[in-house]
């Protein structure tokens, strides 16, 4: 064998060029061997160990360790493009370069520039996406220099012209202008088209992006924090104070290394209210540990703290398949009972899966597919999924898989299929990745392509993906619909962000109460809510629906039918008439009332805690005047421990 390779004379963390592998070693998070090395797997593992997004750990892996073929790299001699002596071969650096850790220890003479840039979107102190994408990663991003205003013009301190963009000349920068696939009747402004899209501009935007608060682009880092950052090598605290790193388990791989992370979890929040990772750092910090452990999504949804404390969730195709005995009737078997062979048929499913993804140019991993038997012929098939295959899978899945199964050898037919149009296509909230590019940088989403000129035509009649606009508003709301190409408004939800144009006046609701369906109970069978759901609205108070006993924060929810659209404008919920007026005021005092996109959520608050001076007098009627389209569940909830929920009638408007 080779003989090991010399220890690294200087191991210093200030000579480490990169600001963020220089954190992870001055704390402990990346340990170098004595010869300095670290491997691509160790360093993907302390990326996710510490919290960063999978996506940018396996971006970031990727680019720095997949040209070297021994996957591993001298994390204290990465400045191999150098006026003076390079490092040895092995990292390759970005194609231009801040020089701000260019040299044995971190340059604090050139990074004032890049804190000028805090100021670029009007409000200094703080670094937002604007300043960072437009400001801070263009200062060094010339080959000439220079020029002062906001953001400077600088000349790179270094150029690796193998990394150097196809059309990126000498004299161009990311504000060139340059895009080849840019054309002028689409529009494209010269400061989101860039031809000298780099590496340079990637890796400050995912750096950024993760370690900023909160995560994603809509982050912001204080300008203290992001000195310290570049300079010292310290994480900002509200990093410190979401990560896993000092709770996670390293040597466990399973949940269970998760298990002092969720120990640190207090079981209720202010008021009695349930703990999410919205509320609470402790659940963030929670979630990302399991993320951490690179459980697939049908494991983490296993895992009853991950959908309780509102854990990120990966979009999931849901489907009911249900198989035909006609060709196994017609060929070797005999009797009925060997008509279906559950095991036998499970897995002909599992292959027919396979071939169909691969017919539709999808990823197929057998990790991402959950079967299960319901009955002889009917199977539950759950598919997770990546946000941008989603819509497609599950128009493919409902529209094409029965006939697939008839046109291939496979031994089953498929008699039907239903898929759900819930796709868990739900904001990221605290758990944003990085968005666009470690190579690239910023890279701004096209708008679909316009609809053809000619008369107008129903906007659910247009062409989408493989279907119509009707067929896949169902799954996806008009945003997300943008995203695969799809112009579809007007038929399909509009998105609250970012903020459409005014739509034109809708015609105005019925005065009627809004149908309610699909009643869900905090505890208690399908069965349960829907007699709840039936007593509540009968006309009569006195036949009251009531919750499980002593349960902590019981909660009703009922998803409402919208006329045109509208959004839920008022919720109106009467006291039960039978029971003693101190009795009915245990069983509703301090009740609140909520809407979400799920049962149970509590995503925009209508009213409450509502007194017993208010509730004794008669119906309580509360606005939601900050609901939206996409709010269709109402919740009524009473918080606390050991509480009991009942009334008499509820009506929505």
């Amino acid at each position: 064998p080779p003989p090991p390779p010399p220890d690294e004379p200087d191991p210093d963390w200030r000579r480490i060029t990169c600001p963020v592998m220089s954190a992870l070693v001055k704390n402990g998070d990346l340990v170098p061997s004595p010869a300095g090395l670290i491997t691509k797997q160790q360093t993907f593992d302390a990326l996710l160990r510490v919290g960063i997004s999978e996506k940018v750990a396996t971006e970031t892996t990727d680019d720095n360790f997949d040209h070297i073929d021994s996957l591993d790299l001298n994390v204290f001699r990465m400045n191999t493009v150098s006026s003076g002596p390079p490092d040895p071969p092995g990292p390759a650096e970005h194609f231009r370069s801040t020089g701000i850790r260019d040299s044995r220890q971190p340059e604090h003479s050139v990074y004032p520039p890049f804190e000028r840039c805090a100021a670029f979107d009007g409000t200094a102190g703080e670094f937002s996406s604007d300043d960072i994408v437009k400001c801070a990663n263009l200062i060094w991003d010339h080959e000439t220099c220079c020029e002062g205003g906001l953001p400077p013009k600088l000349q790179s301190n270094d150029v690796l012209d193998s990394k150097r963009p196809l059309a990126c000349g000498s004299t161009d920068s990311g504000l060139s202008g340059c895009d080849p696939d840019c054309e002028e009747p689409l529009g494209c402004p010269t400061d989101e088209t860039p031809c000298c899209r780099s590496q340079l501009h990637g890796a400050i935007n995912f750096m950024f992006q993760e370690f900023g608060t909160p995560t994603g682009e809509a982050a912001h880092m204080s300008t203290t924090d992001m000195k310290k950052l570049w300079l010292e090598a310290e994480y900002p605290p509200d990093f410190i104070a979401r990560s896993p790193r000092g709770c996670v388990d390293t040597a466990d791989p399973s949940a269970a290394g998760c298990q002092l992370c969720l120990d640190e979890v207090t079981t209720t929040g202010p008021g009695g209210l349930p703990v999410t990772a919205t509320t609470s750092t402790e659940a963030q910090r929670y979630c990302r540990c399991l993320a951490s452990k690179q459980l697939s999504a049908h494991e983490l949804d296993s895992i009853p703290e991950h959908t309780s404390l509102e854990c990120s969730k990966d979009p999931m195709v849901s489907a009911n398949v249900t198989l035909t005995d006609r060709r196994r009737a017609l060929s070797e078997l005999t009797g009925p009972r060997e008509l279906f062979d559950s095991v036998a048929d499970g897995a002909a499913l599992r292959n027919l899966l396979s071939s169909f993804y691969q017919s539709r140019g999808l990823a197929y991993d057998d990790v991402d597919v959950l079967i299960t038997s319901q009955t002889p012929s009917t199977y539950s098939v759950r598919l997770a999924t990546s946000r941008s295959d989603a819509v497609y899978l599950a128009y493919s899945i409902r529209v094409e898989l029965r006939r697939f199964a008839q046109e291939t050898a496979a031994p089953i037919d498929i008699s039907d299929v239903t898929v759900s149009d819930d796709l868990r296509l739900t904001d990221c909230g605290q758990f944003c990745e990085a968005q666009g590019s470690f190579l690239s940088g910023f890279v701004p989403r096209r708008p679909p392509p316009p609809s053809p000129p000619g008369p107008d035509i129903d906007p659910c009649l247009r062409p989408c993906l493989q279907g119509t606009c009707q067929e896949l508003s169902a799954f996806a709301t008009c945003d997300q619909l943008s995203e695969v190409g799809c112009d579809c408004h007007g038929c399909c939800t509009e998105s609250s962000s970012p903020p459409s144009p005014p739509a034109p006046p809708l015609p105005p609701p019925s005065e009627g109460p809004l149908l309610l369906s699909n009643p869900r109970t905090s505890a208690g069978s399908t069965a349960f809510a829907k007699r709840f759901l039936t007593k509540v609205t009968d006309g009569k108070s006195k036949t009251f629906g009531k919750s499980k006993k002593n349960k902590k924060n019981p909660w009703f929810s009922a998803k409402v039918t919208l006329e045109n659209q509208q959004p839920v404008r008022s919720v109106t919920v009467t006291r039960d008439t039978k029971n003693k007026p101190s009795k009915a005021k245990k069983y509703l005092e301090d009740f609140e009332v909520w809407v979400g996109k799920k049962a149970g959520e509590k995503a925009v608050k209508c009213g409450g805690p509502f007194a017993w001076s208010k509730i004794k007098k008669g119906p309580v009627a509360t606005p939601c005047d900050a609901a939206k389209s996409k709010h269709r569940y109402v919740t009524v909830i009473l918080p606390g421990t050991r509480k009991t929920l009942a009334f008499g009638e509820i009506e929505v408007r």
